[in-house]
């Protein structure tokens, strides 16, 4: 039995156990909360405090890669990197109990709700193969010396952006 089948049986056995009102309150306190991230989240919008995402790296590819094709090549595929990375927070931010019935459902079928697993699973497989893409990419197009000052900003940022 995998990781997420043991989730999702036991998902299913505890919602078998919980009352149909029981259910209901969980639920809403479930959209509460998305709607509270939601309103937290504009708010820093509103406020301009919501910054472009790897901007040290990309001031480090400026700074390092002196020559104007590598480093337009090296940009690009950061580019496509944050943008891949914006779909798959979009498209996980849609995985949340005001937005998906499936979450919603107390009698949730083991099928139903390993459609969501897989799902998650393509958007953690799409995120890695970026990442690994983004790594090659810049190592094919940077001396070490550059290499090594581009890639310590990336990590840094990203450690970062992962919460």
């Amino acid at each position: 039995m995998t990781f997420q089948d043991r989730v999702i049986t036991d998902r299913i056995n505890v919602a078998n156990k919980i009352k149909p009102d029981e259910w209901n309150s969980i639920i809403e306190a479930a959209k509460e909360n998305v709607e509270k991230v939601k309103k937290k989240k504009q708010k820093k919008i509103d406020k301009g405090k919501v910054s472009k995402p790897f901007t040290k790296t990309a001031l480090a590819i400026d700074k390092h890669i002196s020559d104007s094709d590598r480093k337009t090549k090296v940009l690009n595929t950061l580019d496509a990197f944050i943008s891949s990375q914006k779909d798959a927070a979009d498209k996980l931010k849609m995985m949340n109990a005001e937005d998906s019935d499936i979450i919603n459902k107390k009698e949730a079928s083991k099928a139903e709700l390993m459609e969501i697993a897989e799902d998650l699973n393509k958007l953690r497989k799409t995120g890695l193969n970026e990442l690994i893409t983004f790594y090659f990419l810049v190592k094919e197009n940077t001396t070490e010396a550059e290499f090594a000052p581009i890639m310590k900003a990336f990590n840094k940022e990203l450690s970062i952006t992962a919460h």
